[in-house]
């Protein structure tokens, strides 16, 4: 299921109500480092599924052009960034920081998949999402936590999941 324009209107509304100040902790991460530690996560991924054979080269090229963060988009507004990649149609991350510092808040918002194809795309955002905060960690576990504690503190971050209808959000603050 499509992630709507309601719903995106929805995500941008509570990034504006967020209580975001100068006090609010940084994230290890800029608009650069973001895009640089998820795409190297991404990349091996498709590459090692690719020599497992679960991939074509037609289709490992078209989930490059899908997965790597790469023509993201930024608006700003009352000395805040607010930044947004879409994966697709059913996957996006959203951050908010302020210029030329690092984010405050990074949500990972999805929509349950309808599909294979779709909880495939979701896999490999989620474990991208999930080893840029812990490079070393198992992914698998943390997922599992996360589904089992609708908030997690791990290496100084606080994860949160909520489900509001059909559309799923993963939200890092720096403790």
């Amino acid at each position: 299921m499509k992630i709507t324009h309601e719903q995106i209107d929805e995500i941008i509304n509570d990034f504006e109500n967020c209580p975001v100040d100068e006090n609010t902790p940084p994230l290890p991460f800029n608009i650069e480092t973001l895009q640089e530690n998820f795409n190297a996560q991404i990349n091996p991924l498709l590459d090692k599924t690719f020599e497992l054979g679960e991939l074509d080269e037609e289709t490992l090229q078209l989930l490059r052009q899908l997965l790597l963060i790469d023509e993201y988009q930024i608006y700003s507004a009352d000395d805040m960034e607010f930044f947004f990649n879409i994966f697709g149609d059913t996957i996006g991350l959203f951050g908010i920081k302020k210029p030329d510092e690092n984010f405050k808040i990074l949500r990972l918002c999805f929509t349950v998949p309808d599909n294979s194809r779709e909880a495939r795309t979701l896999d490999f955002v989620f474990y991208a999402f999930t080893k840029i905060f812990f490079p070393e960690g198992d992914s698998v576990e943390f997922i599992n936590a996360l589904k089992a504690n609708p908030s997690v503190t791990r290496g100084g971050v606080i994860f949160s999941l909520v489900q509001k209808d059909n559309l799923l959000t993963v939200t890092a603050l720096a403790e």
